[in-house]
């Protein structure tokens, strides 16, 4: 099953199967996450679309919002 191969499965049947302690699970389990992320951010690098967005929270939110309004006022 493809939803059982998410992030984060495999270390925690492993917990429940006794294959790994919990500390080590979820050590496993941050570093896959990590390779995602790393994964991720080359593929968004490499599409000249992408727009980035500094900031965090409402500035993200607002900086968002002008993207989208100047895109559909040039539309």
């Amino acid at each position: 099953m493809k939803a059982l191969d998410s992030l984060g499965y495999r270390q925690a049947c492993g917990v429940l199967d006794g294959s790994l302690s919990v500390d080590a699970a979820i050590q496993a389990a941050q570093q896959c996450h990590r390779n995602y992320a790393k994964r991720q951010m080359t593929w968004f690098c490499r599409e000249p679309e992408v727009k980035w967005i500094a900031g965090f929270g409402d500035d993200v939110v607002t900086a968002t919002r002008r993207i989208v309004e100047r895109a559909l006022a040039g539309a």
